[in-house]
């Protein structure tokens, strides 16, 4: 609740009255008129931004903009980010998602002119995770009125945000200064990297008659840009992704003997940390945002007024990946498994007969602090190699992974009423309607493994790139040399996904004035929403499977011929802008072309239902039912608000399960009548759940898992009590005070998968 203060008030009188009398004496000397100097855009902006925080009750943080394009920011999460308290994902050179108090983003909630709102992601990794947070990539920061960031909670806002709750909202008609205005806003943007540019188009129109009963806004954006990302990660396949530590009871190659000349022991190196790799990146994208809103707002007179808001915003965002990693860890446990894998079912290296250690020779540890004052013990430098006389063993892994036809969308609808009953009720009501997609057509993909004798390496400081160096293994160029070095094919996939989001929700909510001595009004109302997300991936069968043999020595033999059509290296100027000693930037790519050519002459056409994959597919409904009852408190420097909120949650889902084994369920052949099974008559036998299906190969119905949906139930039911005191010292200090019980609902993966694969 904001009011002005009585102090405020009687100031605003007494300066209307002073200025009266002069106007009238300069009127009657015929003087020339006092000026007036308006501050409007991002100084108004700020202005407007502290007072609406300073009178507000609850423990807030304001962003307004005066006016269209007058807020520098690219989209609502770069003009979020200015707050304290408040943090960014940024993905793609572009600010993403925002969270709070340094929490995920899916405990934080957005919500836009009160209610939520279904946005689709992009990127192929969060359209998998089904998570919560709102990808604010395609709401540019124009359509933005005022956002109100909650960092306490009160009875009266929408529940779901454990961390806190932005709520943003859009421009109203009839709130514009003038009758009829409109901005156009034309601009560029160059990416350095890329070395290409691209334009950006917004603009409004605003126009309202002249009794100002109604008015209209509309407003199209179009904005594009390309994108590269030249970079340095730890990101690699298997167990050597990330760190870990050295322990030599497992890592059998480290020895007293390989580390002579070190003033070393092997059993100095336990505990001692290291990469698994020093990996390179290269991303390229482009995205293309286009989209629009409009607002009609009718208020005959004061008592009653309503407000009608539609948006549409697309983005697409093809991109394409590239990686090239190494496998330090897999080297020192013996393990030669092309894709990282260390179990105990996992291959083994082998030369001539005998598994082998890779070694760490030269060895740099130093000790390192923590942020939280830990000391640890650090391998900075090292060579990690197999020794002398080895055959090529696997050493790591590169990929290239085109993302065609990624696309996200996001609309809404809302319906926005006000009534004043008299002069102490007021009821209000806010109806919407919502739909969020994020797909992805084909997510197609290669993957190598890399033979050699070693890796060294030689991290720098924390804005170096590594000192990285392969040794014994052939040119950066796909394909195995006559000596085993060289780039296999281990990896090939191609799948599409579609995830599809959307709610109506409906609210009502009444105030009524009381104006005692503590109590100014009570606020009381219910909501209730309606959720559904539904995911589901498919993919095309293969024609042939990947194989590959070994000589007598251990040798990699390729019986899958490898792609050599449309390869390239990284670009010349690849990483020139990373400080640090040298390191191999020399990885390879493909061609979007050349991949998509291979992908397609590899794949063939099954059917619609037999590209199915029910282990990754989420069906769920989500019901949302609440009521909330909150007084607001004043009383001379006091102020603020008490009430609770009882919330009600319905999920159902249906989770793929999968038929236990040994099974009898037969699936289905593409092409032939669907079977049915007796013992799960739910079983959906039509679907291929990647399962092999070879040309030349006899068709094999017991193949694979297969799944069937089973229902669940779910019913949760809170209380949320909250408190927020506010305090006026004096004009220019403010003490506040907040408790409040939150919750934070779980993302929809987790509550309508039970056995699948869907990201976390």
């Amino acid at each position: 609740m904001f009011k002005q203060k009585p102090l405020a008030a009687a100031v605003s009188m007494a300066m209307f009255s002073l200025t009266a009398l002069p106007v009238m004496a300069q009127t009657a000397d015929a003087q020339a008129p006092m000026q007036t100097v308006e501050v409007t855009g991002i100084r108004a902006s700020m202005a407007k931004s502290l007072s609406v925080k300073k009178n507000a009750t609850a423990n807030v943080e304001v962003i307004t903009a005066e006016d269209v394009g007058k807020m520098p920011d690219k989209n609502l999460a770069d003009s979020l980010q200015r707050l304290a308290g408040v943090a960014v994902r940024t993905d793609y050179d572009e600010a993403e998602k925002v969270s709070m108090r340094g929490t995920n983003p899916d405990m934080s909630l957005i919500l836009f002119n009160g209610h939520t709102v279904s946005g689709g992601d992009w990127y192929v990794g969060d359209q998998g995770s089904s998570s919560r947070s709102t990808s604010l990539s395609l709401m540019p920061s124009s359509v933005l009125n005022q956002a109100l960031v909650y960092k306490t909670s009160q009875a009266n806002i929408v529940d779901g945000g454990l961390a806190g709750t932005i709520n943003v909202t859009t421009r109203k008609p009839l709130s514009q200064k003038e009758r009829l205005s409109g901005v156009v806003s034309l601009g560029a943007s160059y990416a350095q990297l890329p070395d290409k540019a691209a334009p950006d188009l917004n603009a409004s129109v605003n126009w309202k008659n002249e009794a100002g009963t109604f008015g209209i806004i509309a407003q199209g954006f179009a904005e594009k840009r390309y994108v590269r990302r030249d970079s340095v990660s730890r990101f690699a396949y298997g167990a050597s992704s990330g760190w870990d530590v050295i322990n030599t009871s497992t890592m059998l190659g480290i020895t007293d003997a390989s580390l002579a000349g070190t003033g070393l022991k092997a059993s100095d190196l336990n505990g001692v940390r290291m990469p698994g790799s020093m990996s390179s990146e290269f991303v390229e994208s482009v995205r293309d945002r286009k989209g629009g809103m409009i607002s009609m707002q009718f208020k005959p007179n004061a008592d009653f007024d309503v407000t009608m808001t539609g948006f549409h915003s697309s983005m697409n965002a093809n991109n394409n990946g590239r990686l090239t990693s190494g496998a330090m860890y897999s080297m020192l446990l013996g393990k030669g498994e092309t894709l990282g894998g260390i179990t105990a079912t996992s291959p083994n290296t082998s030369s001539n007969g005998q598994r082998v250690y890779a070694q760490i020779r030269n060895p740099v540890i130093v000790t390192e602090r923590t942020m939280y004052g830990h000391e640890l013990k650090v391998l900075k430098a090292a060579d990690i190699v197999f020794p002398d006389g080895t055959t090529p063993q696997y050493v790591g892994n590169s990929e290239g992974f085109y993302r065609d036809g990624a696309q996200a969308t996001s609309s809404f609808l809302d319906l926005d009423a006000k009534y004043r009953v008299n002069q102490d009720l007021t009821l209000k009501g806010l109806f919407s309607t919502t739909r969020g997609v994020g797909k992805t057509d084909l997510d197609q993909g290669t993957t190598f493994a890399r033979f050699g004798t070693g890796i060294s390496y030689a991290m720098g400081g924390l804005h170096e790139a590594p000192y990285v160096k392969y040794h014994g293994a052939g040119l950066n160029q796909p394909g195995i040399n006559p000596d085993g070095s060289g780039y296999m094919i281990v990896g090939r996939t191609a799948s599409g996904i579609r995830t599809t989001d959307k709610e109506m929700s409906g609210q009502v909510d009444a105030e009524y004035k009381l104006n005692n001595a503590w109590v100014q009004s009570l606020e009381f109302g219910v909501r209730h929403a309606d959720h559904k997300r539904k995911s589901g991936r498919w993919g095309p069968a293969f024609r042939s499977p990947l194989s590959v043999t070994y000589d007598a020595t251990g040798k990699i033999i390729q019986s899958t011929a490898t792609p050599t059509e449309g390869w390239q290296p990284y670009p010349g100027d690849f990483g020139n802008g990373l400080d640090g000693g040298w390191w191999d930037n020399t990885g390879f790519t493909y061609t979007p072309e050349a991949l998509k050519a291979y992908i397609a002459a590899n794949t063939k056409e099954t059917s619609p239902e037999w590209e199915r994959r029910v282990s990754s597919e989420i069906d769920m409904r989500e019901r949302q039912s609440s009521g909330y009852l909150m007084a607001n408190l004043e009383n001379g420097p006091w102020s603020g608000n008490v009430g609770v909120r009882y919330v009600r949650t319905v999920v159902d889902a249906q989770i793929a399960t999968p038929i236990p084994n040994p099974r009898t369920c037969l699936r289905t052949e593409p092409g032939q009548p669907a079977t049915t099974c007796a013992a799960y008559p739910g079983a959906i036998t039509t679907a291929g759940d990647a399962s092999a299906y070879y040309d030349g190969v006899p068709f094999n119905p017991l193949a694979g898992t297969m799944y069937y949906k089973t229902p669940t139930h779910k019913v949760f039911k809170n209380f949320l009590p909250s408190i927020n005191l506010r305090y006026e010292i004096n004009p220019d200090m403010i003490a506040r005070f907040g408790a409040s019980r939150t919750i934070g609902r779980q993302n929809y993966n987790v509550l309508g998968s039970g056995f699948g694969t869907p990201g976390c």
